[in-house]
């Protein structure tokens, strides 16, 4: 499965003088987007916390002729980028600040299923490659990229990195984890 993480560039010190009216409408706004882009790409959205989003991109298209889960999430993160920017220009538009995001993707095996207990069962993934899409959201903050996504995703994806604008970025050690990562970064 492929998991790709999206959040909110400054959002924390935006909502700190807004009226929570402005901050719920901002962050409807948000998600309209994520959801929007998510359904042309067969996502599914795990989960939102708060102005971030979980969305995951499993292989059962592939059974029916589709691209893969790491295809998609990475087609997903660049529609998502599109659609912000528009709806950033809008804003801007407006006399609103502009709205900037960072994307994570990693494909990998997951936990999928539910837990919990019978006062409150949830459905939702976990695993190294979770965490790993999570802290490469989190890197994204340290570079001028907007999107992050592991080696394997655009190998799995079928991606030829050069060909479609794909950098190489310094390997690094994610947080929580003790093995370098190859990564690539990608303008939103």
């Amino acid at each position: 499965m492929a998991v790709m993480f999206v959040d909110i560039r400054g959002f924390t010190q935006w909502s700190e003088t807004r009226d929570p009216q402005e901050v719920g409408d901002f962050i409807t706004a948000f998600r309209n987007e994520v959801e929007d882009s998510a359904a042309r790409h067969d996502g599914m959205i795990d989960k939102y916390m708060g102005d971030a989003a979980m969305l995951l991109f499993d292989d059962a298209p592939v059974a029916m002729g589709g691209p893969n889960g790491a295809a998609r999430a990475l087609a997903c993160a660049a529609t998502l980028c599109e659609a912000v920017h528009r709806w950033s220009d809008r804003r801007v538009a407006a006399g609103e600040p502009v709205v900037e995001i960072g994307i994570g993707v990693h494909a990998g095996e997951v936990f999928s299923g539910v837990v919990g207990n019978a006062a409150r069962l949830e459905y939702s993934v976990f695993g190294d490659a979770v965490n790993t899409a999570s802290r490469l959201e989190q890197h994204s903050k340290t570079v001028p990229q907007v999107i992050i996504a592991s080696a394997v995703t655009l190998t799995v994806a079928g991606v030829e990195p050069a060909r479609q604008r794909w950098v190489s970025l310094p390997p690094v050690t994610l947080r929580g984890r003790s093995k370098v990562i190859e990564i690539y970064g990608r303008e939103g």
